[in-house]
């Protein structure tokens, strides 16, 4: 059975609050067997090749800077704070499939300040993440969104999410789409084979990443916020939008 449609939103929180959110109890049968945000080989595949040269050039620029900025980056040896978007709501998904509508939703209010609704968002996506950033990117120039496969190697998979994650967030005030699977409610607060959720924060040490989900308060257990070790978030983070 669907889940009845919520309007609710949440609007960002403190670290401390956060903190207590992510000790929480977390829901032990929550599913989202519904709710696949769907990437395949073939999708992946026309995505590339419908880059037109501008766009490839603008992957090549951020994908440099982004390096760059890592590659400066040093320690303060100052204790790791939190650095989030402020004021970000996050809006609940209004149907069983629609966390990457949601995602959108979210992302394109608070970097224009209007969007689409989300069943308009759904017929134009259609659950695949492939083709959040040109509809993104159409509708907002605050950030020129790309997409990106995860390397299958750990170290790799960890260092790059945690980089793009940092680049967007400090150096263009930009949330980013994380697309997860294979999440238990051992290890979050829901089971999925395929959601779509927002990075809005991260620590200073790139240690911690906040998260925004769309099916905060729709699960019993899932809150809206939550902060987790970037090592998890990178186990079961297959592709970001940044």
């Amino acid at each position: 059975m669907r889940m009845a449609m919520f309007k609710k939103i949440a609007v960002c929180v403190s670290a401390s609050a956060l903190l207590t959110s992510f000790s929480a109890t977390m829901a032990s049968a929550a599913s989202t067997s519904d709710d696949n945000a769907k990437v395949t080989a073939s999708s992946y595949a026309a995505y590339t090749k419908s880059l037109a040269k501008a766009d490839q050039a603008m992957i090549a620029a951020k994908e440099a800077a982004c390096k760059k900025l890592a590659a400066n980056k040093t320690q303060t040896g100052q204790a790791a704070t939190l650095t989030r978007l402020k004021n970000f709501t996050i809006y609940m998904q209004e149907e069983d499939n629609y966390c990457g509508p949601a995602c959108v939703k979210s992302a394109l209010k608070y970097l224009a300040g209007s969007s689409p609704s989300q069943t308009t968002i759904h017929k134009a996506i259609n659950m695949d993440i492939t083709r959040i950033p040109a509809y993104v990117n159409a509708r907002q120039s605050k950030n020129g969104y790309v997409l990106k496969k995860l390397s299958s190697n750990n170290s790799t998979r960890t260092a790059d999410l945690k980089e793009r994650i940092g680049y967007d967030i400090n150096g263009h005030k930009a949330p980013v789409f994380l697309r997860i699977d294979g999440t238990s409610s051992s290890n979050w607060y829901y089971a999925t084979a395929g959601h779509c959720i927002l990075a809005t924060g991260i620590y200073t040490d790139g240690s911690k990443i906040q998260i925004a989900d769309p099916l905060g308060n729709r699960l019993p257990g899932c809150p809206y916020f939550y902060i987790k070790d970037v090592s998890v978030v990178a186990r079961f983070t297959t592709h970001l939008v940044w």
